[in-house]
């Protein structure tokens, strides 16, 4: 229970937010209103929003490595994905949950992790779509677990579950063609 919950916390840091603020934006207020890198590449552009995704990145693969640390599993290490989603600094709101993904994935899968953000790159550049991108990414992370019969598997699936639950608006928004682009 405390790796869940150190995890957790690490996840809930609102980089987004802090990013945005510091160039006196609220990303909250402003496109999707989605805490996350996505919206404040819209916010407040490309060159100021690394940081965001490095640090959304960043804290999946603390929270694992914390989570690990303390002898919790995948179950623990997803506390990560689930901190940003629900941060109890923005009243357990939150981004979508698919850049701690990839931190999660990264530390215990390298070569794993590394495909899905490359997959990630490639499906939004092609389509302008993060929202496609992450659907792709998280589900191919998925089905290579399940495939492979990983331990992660059942862990990892519930966390991209939440990510395709917390992207129900962007599906409405696709089937009706008025999609965000980046």
């Amino acid at each position: 229970m405390l790796s869940f919950f150190a995890s957790y916390l690490i996840g809930s840091i609102p980089f987004a937010v802090i990013i945005a603020w510091l160039h006196n934006a609220d990303v909250r207020r402003v496109g999707s209103g989605n805490p996350g890198f996505a919206n404040a590449v819209r916010t407040i552009g490309l060159a100021r929003s690394l940081p965001v995704l490095i640090g959304d990145i960043g804290k999946g693969a603390l929270g694992t490595l914390v989570a690990l640390a303390l002898g919790g599993g995948w179950w623990a290490a997803v506390g990560a994905i689930i901190g940003h989603c629900f941060s109890p600094w923005l009243k357990f709101s939150g981004g979508k949950g698919v850049a701690p993904f990839f931190g999660v994935t990264l530390v215990v899968f390298p070569v794993l992790g590394w495909c899905a953000v490359i997959l990630w790159l490639v499906m939004t550049l092609c389509t302008h779509k993060t929202s496609i991108a992450s659907y792709t990414a998280v589900l191919f992370v998925v089905a290579v677990l399940w495939i492979f019969a990983s331990p992660a598997a059942p862990a990892l699936s519930l966390a991209a579950l939440l990510i395709l639950v917390k992207h129900r608006h962007n599906m409405v928004r696709l089937l009706n063609s008025e999609e965000h682009t980046v």
